[in-house]
C-alpha cells in the first residue's frame, strides 16, 4: 500500500471542508517535512488532535499513525532511484526514449498475450455469473477498471461489493460462503503479505478465489482457485498490464452476459 497515493485519493473523494480533506491537504502541500516531524507537530500543522490523525491513518488502511507515517517516508526516500514506468532505457535497444517506452510496452502485451488463455478467462466470467456475491477487492487508490467491472456486474443485476481498506476486505471475508467468488490482485510487494489472510479466511469459508499477480511472486497462490498471471517488470507497465487484465475480463462478461 502506497500511503501518499491513498492520501491524494483521500483528498480527492473528500469534500472541500471535511476535516480528512482539509488535513489531507496540509499533509500533502508539507509532505517532505512529515518524515521529520512528530506526531505531536503534524498535529499543530493540520490544527487536529493526535487522535484524529490516528483516526485518518486507520481510514488510509494502517493499523497506526506511526505505520502511515512509515510509509510515507519510505517513499519519499525511494521515490528519486526509483523506474516508475519502465526499466532504465540504455538496457533496450532504442535511439529515444519514447520509443524505449513504446517497445517495452508493446514487450509487456506480447508476454501477456502468450499467457492469456481466453477460454480459461471464459471458464472465470462463469463462475463470476453463477455466484450470489461477487466481491472485488482492490490493492490501489483509484481502480477505475475494478469499478467498471463492478458497474458492469451491477447492470448485470449481480450482488457486487468493492472494497479497497485491508480491514473492510477482511471483515467481509468472514461473511462469505460457498455461494461467494472474491476478485483480488496481489503486487509482489511487501504490502500484499497482509492479504493472504483475507484470502485464508475466505477460503475456509468456501468461497471462490480469483487471484491476479506477477507470475514471479508466490503470494497467496495456495489459496486460488484461478489464476490470472503475468511477466512483472517492478515498474508502473505492471499497473498497466493489470488494467489490461480486468479491462479483459470486463469485456468479455459485457459481452457473454449483457448484450
Amino acid at each position: 500500500m502506497n500511503a501518499v497515493n491513498q492520501l491524494i485519493n483521500l483528498y480527492n473523494m473528500t469534500p472541500t471542508g471535511d476535516i480528512y480533506h482539509d488535513i489531507s491537504d496540509i499533509m500533502l502541500r508539507h509532505l517532505p517535512q512529515l518524515k521529520k516531524m512528530s506526531i505531536n507537530q503534524i498535529a499543530e500543522l493540520c490544527f487536529t488532535s493526535k487522535a484524529t490523525l490516528s483516526r485518518l491513518a486507520r481510514k488510509l488502511g494502517f493499523e497506526s499513525f506511526a505505520e502511515f507515517r512509515a510509509n510515507v517516508t519510505s517513499n519519499l526516500t525511494n521515490y528519486p532511484s526509483l523506474n516508475h514506468s519502465m526499466p532504465p532505457v540504455d538496457t533496450l535497444a532504442s535511439s529515444t526514449f519514447v520509443d524505449a517506452y513504446l517497445n517495452y510496452l508493446r514487450l509487456m502485451i506480447d508476454k501477456l498475450e502468450a499467457r492469456l488463455d481466453p477460454d480459461y478467462i471464459q471458464t472465470i466470467n462463469e463462475n463470476i455469473n453463477n455466484a450470489e456475491i461477487i466481491c472485488l477487492y482492490s490493492h490501489q487508490a483509484g481502480d477505475f477498471p475494478m469499478m467498471q467491472l463492478q458497474y458492469d456486474l451491477v447492470m448485470a443485476g449481480k450482488k457486487t461489493v468493492f472494497l479497497q481498506n485491508l480491514d473492510d476486505q477482511l471483515a467481509n471475508a468472514r461473511t462469505l460462503d460457498d455461494k461467494s467468488i472474491i476478485l483480488i490482485c496481489l503486487p509482489n510487494s511487501i504490502e500484499s503479505a497482509p492479504r493472504v489472510e483475507v484470502l485464508k479466511v475466505a477460503k475456509a469459508l468456501g468461497a471462490t478465489v480469483v487471484l491476479i499477480k506477477p507470475r514471479s511472486s508466490t503470494i497467496g497462490s495456495k489459496y486460488a482457485d484461478f489464476t490470472l498471471d503475468f511477466d512483472d517488470s517492478r515498474t508502473a507497465m505492471d499497473g498497466y498490464i493489470y488494467d489490461i487484465i480486468i479491462s479483459l475480463l470486463s469485456m468479455t462478461y459485457r459481452y457473454n452476459y449483457l448484450t
